[in-house]
């Protein structure tokens, strides 16, 4: 789990590297080579724009107003005109329309698009002029432009994998850690819960439920009942928990919860809660409650509430023996005198 786990901190240092280091770097390059008073990095899908990185000032321009200018239609240069590069990215330029009027607009913007690996357009620079005027456009010219544009593409594309792989390493770590009948945490997630618990400072309770007939239901009613008994039970429980308390299946009929911020009392009320649910729906359970106050540390707790789980039960099994019992003198014939 550590290597996954370190594995998973690597991807995520890696991609905020390259927001925060390298694509300012860039920016700062190529501002050096074709000033601007402001510039943008963003990933495009479509007509969404995402800013990533800026760099400059764009003085009393709202943000909202350099997204619109973007979003204009951007027709390419006519054939032959310098400002048409290939391959891409491919650099435009066009003066704002809505500069003339006076309005909140940059006169000015400077667009190029940024191809990932497969030439699809998915990221933009664009460079805006606020008040100034272009006054040498001689620069587009030069390949040191094009050089800086093309890192920038492959950096941004870089990013956008990171950034993937991020998103599908925390999914299989938590198709991991989930229950596959029941949809709530199993042992490996209800241990993860549990290291970082161990770091908290507050009251903690600690909840161990276990089902007193599943066997028996398997046995006579078949599998299938069984699971759906365990679903069940699993809905009742996530249903009578806050939303920051966590429930998890450690393994066949056994399941706990963990609650922050809760105590004893609450551990209590919680668990005539679970009984009467689980009671309405004809579905027996041993619970146990403890918590890190009373127990004197988190893993005293859990041995605590677990021994107490066990005593719920026995005390159970004892009830029913000595009902049985008594059923039975009950129906022995009396003595006769």
């Amino acid at each position: 789990m550590s290597n996954s786990v370190d594995q998973h901190d690597g991807f995520i240092k890696g991609a905020d590297f390259l927001v925060d280091q390298v694509l300012p770097a860039q920016l700062d390059l190529l501002q050096s080579f074709l000033p601007m008073d402001y510039w943008m990095v963003g990933r495009q899908d479509g007509k969404q724009f995402e800013v990533i990185v800026t760099h400059g000032d764009a003085g009393q321009v709202p943000v909202s107003c350099l997204l619109d200018a973007l979003a204009d239609d951007w027709l390419a240069p006519e054939a032959g005109s310098a400002l048409r590069y290939r391959p891409n990215p491919e650099v435009y330029r066009t003066e704002s329309r809505h500069g003339a009027g006076g309005g909140p607009y940059p006169k000015y913007v400077f667009k190029a698009f940024l191809p990932d690996r497969q030439g699809r357009p998915t990221g933009v620079v664009a460079g805006f002029l606020i008040q100034t005027e272009p006054t040498d456009y001689q620069p587009f010219h030069t390949p040191v432009i094009m050089l800086c544009l093309n890192a920038m593409a492959h950096t941004l594309s870089l990013h956008m994998d990171l950034a993937l792989a991020d998103k599908l390493m925390l999914e299989a770590q938590q198709g991991a850690r989930i229950d596959s009948l029941t949809g709530i945490l199993n042992r490996a997630g209800w241990d993860h819960v549990l290291n970082d618990a161990r770091s908290a400072t507050g009251e903690i309770a600690i909840g161990f439920l276990d089902l007193d007939q599943l066997k028996l239901i398997n046995d006579t009613q078949g599998h299938q009942a069984g699971d759906q008994t365990l679903k069940l039970t699993a809905q009742l429980v996530k249903k009578s928990l806050r939303a920051h308390d966590c429930v998890a299946r450690l393994g066949g009929d056994e399941f706990a919860v963990l609650l922050p911020d809760a105590s004893l009392g609450d551990a209590h009320e919680l668990s005539e809660r679970l009984q009467q649910a689980l009671s309405e729906k004809g579905i027996s359970a041993s619970i146990g409650v403890a918590t890190k106050s009373e127990a004197g540390a988190l893993q005293k707790a859990l041995e605590l509430a677990d021994a107490r789980m066990y005593e719920n039960k026995l005390a159970k099994r004892a009830a029913r023996h000595l009902a049985g019992v008594t059923l039975l003198a009950s129906h022995m014939p009396k003595k006769k005198e």
